[in-house]
């Protein structure tokens, strides 16, 4: 396995929030690829998300691309 950097919020707020992990990233299978990301964005609902604008749960959290918690 190798590694890749994963962005997740482990509260409610602005960037301050966010936090940058390494996560395990498994080999792909026979009939899948990797591919080579470079930059990535964050959409404006993330963000409103992020920042509480849609309430705050703390059963959510942490929330982001390595989030174990269904999508919002």
């Amino acid at each position: 396995m190798s590694e890749a950097a994963a962005v997740v919020a482990g509260a409610y707020g602005g960037p301050e929030v966010l936090s940058v992990i390494d996560v395990a990233v498994p080999e792909p299978e026979p009939n899948q690829v990797r591919i080579a990301v470079r930059a990535a964005g964050v959409n404006p609902f993330d963000y409103k998300v992020y920042s509480g604008m849609f309430g705050v749960d703390p059963e959510r959290l942490p929330c982001g691309s390595v989030s174990k918690r269904p999508a919002w």
